[in-house]
């Protein structure tokens, strides 16, 4: 029969014995999202890290999970989910880095959650369907473009009024990072809701419950001296410092399969969700009972961006209404998110079949600073680059002008001709040089286009089309 015809079955008779509460089973399985084929499409493909000779993240979107080096090993291949797509996606445009040649990007984090509805997880129905509505697929969506909190929503919005030609452009968060939204949390209690996924020894449900009342979130608070005064810096600022507090005092117990649901639907924000939902991330929690968090996190994860780097771009981007200005978001925009910013025409991609483009090549100017600073602008994302990213929007602008355009095409051409590790490689060149030059472009064209390649390469290509043969290596 198959992995699907199997998977097909066991849904046909959960329906039947469920009375069909969802609908027809067509709806049902509109996609299935199999973890084996997801990872052989992945397990080759060279990470940033690897590229830039520090440790790989773990292979095969094993970050997606805490619980331990087995379980990052098995997790996406063992991982099974369906269910049905969300029918106002209209798709992106495909266009090129040249497309956007005069405008000013503008960042937009964002966490690799879909758009869609899910139905069943490792072929059980669940007895909700839990709608995902983050991510970068918010793009496609008529009438919506981009949703966060209030004040950050804003404020890149105000910046973007004072900018010319701006344009928001999607930057990857980390594997994680779906946490935050409402939808993962609901994915987890759901899956904990349906009984016979792993059902929980009444043994073992007072020292889960205290597990989870025992999850700890770090906050930092302002720092004092011996005296208790509050002690300030030498731009007299507050010092702070980092304290661990343990707000899950009050969860009650496992024992009531709706309980996690209905405490994760009660806590007050995004971060204490996903400090909620790292705690969960253990093995010994998941050997007594509870759910994967990594299974709730792939079941809710938009299927393109599993395994992406962090810091990757060019996903989505789109131009903000700025007419229309910021907006209430409803249940149907988003159940993480109060504010929300339309766009005007279609979104857009321009990654074709690539898998993101580092960011710091991206936005050249912003990672020259960085460089210079010492803080970041590398290759490999760090804390200091996404804070820019994240927080700051006047710094986090980039005007695409001819030198922009042949950077990102040629790591675009690159990856699609020779392959992700090519273009890793030389966007690793540019970015440990200093300031990037036409010459230093040049070089690491030549430095990572073998000779086949350039033979190739049609005359109409562009940038790469001047690059002699014999130059090739």
């Amino acid at each position: 029969m198959g992995k699907v015809g199997a998977a097909k079955a066991v849904l046909t008779s959960a329906v039947d014995a469920l009375g069909n509460p969802i609908g027809v089973l067509k709806s049902l399985v509109d996609y299935y999202r199999d973890g084996n084929v997801i990872a052989d499409r992945i397990k080759d493909i060279p990470s940033a890290r690897e590229i830039a000779g520090m440790t790989p993240p773990p292979p095969e979107a094993g970050g997606m999970t805490s619980a331990g080096k087995v379980a990052r090993a098995t997790l996406l291949r063992d991982h099974t989910s369906q269910g049905y797509l969300s029918g106002d996606k209209v798709p992106p445009v495909q266009g090129t880095i040249a497309d956007l040649k005069g405008s000013t990007l503008m960042s937009v984090v964002g966490d690799q959650t879909g758009r869609h509805t899910v139905t069943s997880v490792g072929g059980r129905l669940l007895p909700e369907p839990v709608d995902s509505l983050a991510g970068f697929e918010y793009m496609d969506v008529p009438d919506q473009g981009y949703a966060g909190a209030k004040p950050a929503t804003s404020s890149k919005l105000n910046e973007a009024r004072k900018t010319e030609n701006p344009v928001y452009i999607s930057i990857m968060m980390g594997d994680q990072s779906g946490d935050f939204a409402m939808h993962t949390g609901q994915m987890l209690g759901r899956l904990l809701s349906n009984q016979g996924n792993m059902p929980i020894d009444k043994k073992d449900i007072p020292k889960i419950d205290e597990l989870i009342r025992s999850i700890g979130q770090p906050v930092n608070v302002k720092d004092t001296d011996v005296n208790g005064d509050f002690i300030r810096n030498k731009d007299n600022t507050f010092k702070t410092k980092k304290i661990t507090v343990y707000p899950f005092r009050n969860f009650t117990s496992v024992a009531n399969d709706d309980a996690l649901l209905k405490y994760i639907k009660s806590l007050p924000t995004g971060t204490a969700r996903a400090y909620f939902l790292k705690g969960l991330d253990k093995s010994g929690l998941q050997k007594m009972g509870i759910p994967k968090v990594g299974d709730a996190r792939l079941a809710v994860a938009d299927e393109n961006q599993i395994g992406m780097d962090w810091g990757t771009t060019g996903y989505r981007t789109m131009v903000p209404d700025l007419e229309k200005g910021a907006f209430p978001t409803t249940a149907k925009n988003s159940t993480t998110y109060d504010t929300g910013v339309d766009k005007v025409g279609p979104a857009m991609t321009i990654l074709e079949e690539g898998r993101g483009i580092p960011a710091n090549l991206l936005f050249r100017d912003n990672s020259l600073k960085m460089r210079e600073k010492g803080t970041g602008g590398n290759l490999v994302f760090n804390q200091a680059d996404y804070k820019v990213f994240e927080s700051s929007p006047k710094k986090s602008k980039q005007l695409v002008d001819d030198q922009v355009v042949d950077i990102v095409s040629t790591f675009t051409e690159l990856e699609r001709r020779g392959g992700r590790r090519a273009a890793l490689q030389y966007a690793q060149e540019l970015l440990s040089g200093g300031k990037i030059t036409g010459q230093m472009i040049e070089a690491a064209r030549k430095a990572n286009i073998p000779s086949w390649m350039i033979a190739a390469m049609a005359p109409t290509v562009g940038a790469l089309s001047s690059i002699p043969e014999e130059d090739g290596i």
